[in-house]
């Protein structure tokens, strides 16, 4: 229930944004350039999101008091909202080591570089005066994914089933009812292998939130979004071997970023 909540939430504050952005629009300040006091800003920025993660900065160019144009990069991870991690009290008996920990059922993971372009829109200047300003933020871009093979330590038995032994492996027809039977699982991969069998999956994505900053020491300030992102690929993702495969992502987010202008 908490997660339709927030859910909720969300989503009301993303109608609000485009509500806001279309009435200011309209709207003439009459101030575009004067008196502003800084023209540029960079961020760092973490977001978390119902599938996922990314974490990267931006640089902007400050247009008016009440308008921002940047470009986004970041890197991050997208997954299935199925995914549970589990872990055994497994240890390994030729190498004394510990069982890593697996998703069950996962087929690919998904690792992202995003390039993004995008404008933030305040509803008032009072993040030039240290205060807090309330503002409306969208963004489109370019993916460039890599989809890597899961593997998993599976338990394997001799022809004579006399001994057992370790075998890494990844998905596939032939290993199905092993690579599916809870209890042929030792452990889960190591992030650092099997980089050689990654597969690049072009797409695009785009945003949109509410925007919350505030100024912290002169010059930095500190800013939380939240919203709604969609991600789209031309071929379909198979991250999970029991799910549908995936063209399009479409999950809710929430980030902070911390910045400077000058």
């Amino acid at each position: 229930m908490a997660y339709i909540r927030l859910n909720i939430i969300l989503l009301i504050l993303l109608a609000s944004s485009f509500v806001g952005a279309q009435s200011f629009s309209g709207y003439d300040t009459g101030v575009e350039s004067k008196g502003i006091l800084y023209n540029k800003e960079k961020a760092f920025k973490a977001r978390l999101q119902t599938n996922g993660f990314n974490i990267g900065w931006y640089s902007g160019k400050i247009r008016t008091y009440y308008k921002t144009n940047f470009t986004h990069y970041e890197i991050g991870y997208l997954k299935n909202n199925h995914e549970l991690s589990q872990r055994f009290d497994y240890s390994n008996p030729f190498t004394s080591q510990s069982a890593r920990s697996f998703v069950f059922g996962k087929q690919n993971s998904l690792y992202v570089a995003r390039v993004g372009f995008g404008q933030k829109y305040y509803y008032s200047d009072k993040q030039r005066h240290r205060g807090i300003s309330i503002g409306s933020t969208y963004e489109f871009g370019g993916i460039l994914g890599l989809k890597k093979p899961y593997y998993l330590e599976l338990i394997r038995y001799k022809d004579n089933g006399s001994s057992a032994y370790l075998s890494k492996e990844k998905y596939s027809e032939e290993n199905k009812e092993v690579f599916t039977d809870l209890s042929r699982i030792f452990g889960g991969p190591s992030f650092f292998e099997h980089w050689d069998e990654v597969r690049p999956v072009p797409g695009v994505d785009g945003r949109a939130g509410m925007l919350f900053e505030w100024d912290t020491l002169e010059g930095y300030f500190t800013g939380v979004e939240a919203g709604i992102q969609a991600d789209a690929f031309p071929t379909t993702v198979n991250l999970m071997i029991d799910q549908p495969k995936q063209i399009i992502f479409i999950n809710l987010y929430l980030s902070v970023e911390i910045g400077k202008r000058k």
